[in-house]
């Protein structure tokens, strides 16, 4: 299912699978405009990613963003 929503700190991680909408009057439009334009490989993409949403991908994650130790 297609996703649409306002802008929240962390979607830049799911990058092109989420539409984030900032217009409140455009907001249910979007929604009918990502429902029509889904389709199957939008659908694997989706998947792909939230399977690869795991803890051990969110520590690598921070770790990352942490300063390196002299």
């Amino acid at each position: 299912m297609p996703v649409v929503s306002s802008a929240v700190e962390g979607l830049e991680l799911a990058g092109a699978l989420i539409r984030i909408e900032k217009d409140p009057d455009r907001f249910l439009q979007a929604i009918d405009e990502e429902l029509a334009s889904d389709g199957p490989e939008k659908f694997l993409a989706r998947v792909a990613f939230a399977r690869a949403q795991t803890w051990e991908s969110r520590v690598e994650r921070i770790l990352a963003a942490l300063p390196t130790q002299p």
